[in-house]
């Protein structure tokens, strides 16, 4: 008996995060290959600062095309539910508001990395 209940939890469980992953915003394919192009660009901008922001700005852009409202971070707060890697993308955007907004932040090529590498998963997840 304790194991048909388990296995109904289980089945429960796994239905309700299918049900939030079916609703994740999703871009058109024509969208997703502009996207892409578009993010070539950005890869190719020299400026760190000038590239962590353009990314950020362009995953803004292509979450909106998903249909997610808002500004970045009231984007991100929408795809809580449903984005697996959420603090490594937040991470990323606080980065790009410090570099944006005080005029003596830093950047290393390690923080540069990881957090191009985050605005790309995202993109890749619409």
């Amino acid at each position: 008996m304790i194991y048909v209940i388990a296995i109904i939890v289980a089945l429960a469980l796994v239905f309700l995060w299918w049900l939030k992953r079916a609703r994740a915003p999703q871009l058109s394919k024509g969208d997703r290959n502009k996207y892409e192009a578009l993010w070539n660009d950005v890869v190719a901008i020299d400026d760190g600062y000038r590239q962590i922001i353009a990314a950020d700005a362009l995953c803004a852009k292509a979450l909106t095309a998903a249909g997610v409202k808002g500004s970045m971070g009231e984007q991100l707060k929408a795809i809580d539910t449903w984005y697996p890697r959420i603090n490594n993308i937040w991470r990323a955007h606080k980065l790009r508001n410090k570099l944006a907004h005080e005029p003596s932040a830093t950047l290393t090529k390690r923080d540069q990395d990881h957090a191009m590498a985050e605005f790309k998963f995202l993109l890749q997840s619409l």
